[in-house]
């Protein structure tokens, strides 16, 4: 596809390109057949602004990028297509990607004019955090792990990750399982990480944390962990090691509690369902549309949104 230029605009409506940027900026008189001629011009060659141009004049580029552990992940790809659906009206386009370890991947951010900032990544560096809050740009940070209070104006929404954990395990400890272990497969589990922190406010003996990089490793760990501790149930950072706990467990002959986090489309159809704490991904959406809008206002401070997760039962807890 041929791209289309002001140039392109001009020849055809028969005015300057100045004309023409006038017209699309609305900043200047334009006597209305010329106004016409090139409105139609626009229409029947389909051109459309440039976004970064119009940033550079002081607006909108109206495109927000997304920062997330795994962009193969259903959690962040519903959460993007829920903002895209709320954003549909105003123009954005969303742009997902992963947080790179690359001491130049804060510098090239910045360096693109994005609209707006959305951080969920458990990864990235704090120092990169605040690096994208001073440049000026809207931030809004997913409390994955319990940040510190950055410097300036941002958005925070706090999705209950830890307080969600912190009922679930009550919920296996009320059903008469005293010994929960904790099982996670990342490249690096923070210390901060808000359903890590939930489960060590939760337990009441030893804290029992399986982490892993892989699922080789995660099965090693776990079987020596069982052999060591014969904890009697498992809460999961994610569905996926929730998924994986429940084939270890089956190879293994022993049948224990499993809960997972996402409530992703997996836990229906494991054998068993597995129960998994729901993330409010839609009103994720919706708090990080205020808050963007609230921050382009120039709103000073630290603006926070409050949400609460749901615990769905299936059978690995029933």
């Amino acid at each position: 596809m041929i791209k289309v230029t002001r140039k392109d605009v001009a020849k055809m409506a028969g005015v300057s390109e100045t004309i023409v940027s006038y017209v699309i900026n609305g900043n200047r008189y334009v006597n209305e057949e010329k106004k016409k001629r090139v409105q139609e011009a626009i229409k029947k060659l389909g051109y459309r602004p440039s976004p970064i141009a119009s940033a550079l004049k002081g607006k909108s580029s109206r495109h927000i990028l997304f920062i997330a552990d795994d962009t193969k992940s259903e959690y962040f790809g519903y959460i993007v297509g829920a903002m895209e659906n709320l954003l549909k009206d105003d123009g954005y386009l969303i742009s997902l990607c992963s947080d790179k370890e690359d001491p130049d991947f804060t510098k090239r951010i910045i360096g693109w004019d994005f609209d707006c900032i959305i951080v969920g990544s458990a990864t990235i560096k704090e120092k990169d955090i605040q690096s994208l809050i001073s440049s000026g740009i809207p931030t809004v940070i997913l409390e994955i792990n319990d940040y510190p209070a950055f410097q300036g104006s941002y958005g925070l929404i706090n999705t209950g990750l830890r307080m969600g954990t912190i009922e679930a395990i009550d919920m296996m400890k009320a059903r008469g399982f005293h010994k929960v272990a904790f099982a996670s497969m990342t490249k690096q589990l923070s210390d901060n990480d808000n359903r890590l922190l939930g489960y060590f406010d939760a337990v009441d003996n030893e804290a029992i944390v399986i982490s892993a990089q892989n699922p080789e490793e995660l099965k090693d760990l776990t079987e020596k962990a069982y052999l060591k501790h014969h904890f009697d149930g498992v809460f999961c950072r994610t569905d996926t090691v929730a998924a994986e706990m429940l084939m270890i467990f089956r190879n293994m002959g022993i049948n224990i509690p499993i809960i997972g986090v996402n409530d992703s489309r997996l836990t229906k159809y494991t054998v068993p369902s597995i129960t998994s704490m729901h993330i409010d991904r839609d009103g994720i959406a919706r708090a990080a549309k205020t808050i963007l809008e609230r921050l382009k206002k120039d709103e000073k401070g630290i603006i926070r949104e409050q949400l609460k997760t749901t615990l769905v039962l299936r059978e690995s807890f029933n």
